[in-house]
């Protein structure tokens, strides 16, 4: 079930959610280590996952208990950038870890724009299962955002720009573990002349 486009995370909704992050996360890294047989290269790329941001509970709003359904608190921005220079690829799960060690089932889309912003990231591409980016205020599916606009949202939510003087070439990926089926990419990119 869903209130104001957020899912409210029963038990049985976190079980799911759960099972399917661990397969997503599971086939991920099965796929990373693959080599076509005619390879030269002896070298498997190191993935690492893990508690690499801390989340906490959306709560109960206007009434409304979401139950084990979380926004993130904190990205772990020394941990991730530590494992990004020692070439290895990270994946981050929606599944968000409390201090206290509880689970929430967090939005990956907030998780993935949370770290592109906070690791300084030049590009984020979504890849999802079918999710779009919408404009709210019309009603349309957005399939890419201007630079100029990306930052006005990041400064109108408080939050720094990713685009400052000491950006970094990161890139940051999400992959939707609800469904995983058609792929989606969605990236905010510099704008493109007509």
């Amino acid at each position: 079930r869903f209130v104001r486009g957020t899912r409210i995370s029963s038990p049985e909704v976190m079980q799911a959610v759960l099972e399917a992050s661990g397969y997503v996360r599971f086939s991920i890294e099965s796929a990373l280590q693959r080599r076509p047989s005619n390879s030269v290269s002896l070298r498997t790329p190191n993935v690492v996952s893990g508690n690499f941001f801390t989340a906490q509970p959306v709560g109960v709003v206007e009434g409304v208990d979401f139950g084990y359904t979380g926004k993130v608190r904190k990205i772990d921005v020394q941990k991730i950038m530590k494992r990004l220079d020692e070439d290895e690829i990270v994946i981050l799960s929606n599944v968000g870890f409390a201090p206290s060690g509880a689970l929430f089932n967090c939005q990956s889309e907030e998780v993935a724009s949370s770290c592109a912003s906070q690791l300084q990231a030049d590009k984020l591409i979504f890849m999802t299962d079918g999710e779009m980016l919408a404009d709210l205020r019309t009603r349309t599916i957005m399939h890419n955002v201007p630079l100029r606009a990306a930052m006005e949202f990041l400064q109108l939510n408080g939050q720094a720009s990713p685009y400052d003087a000491n950006a970094s070439s990161t890139t940051s990926t999400s992959t939707s573990t609800m469904t995983p089926a058609k792929s989606m990419t969605q990236q905010v990119d510099e704008p493109r002349a007509s």
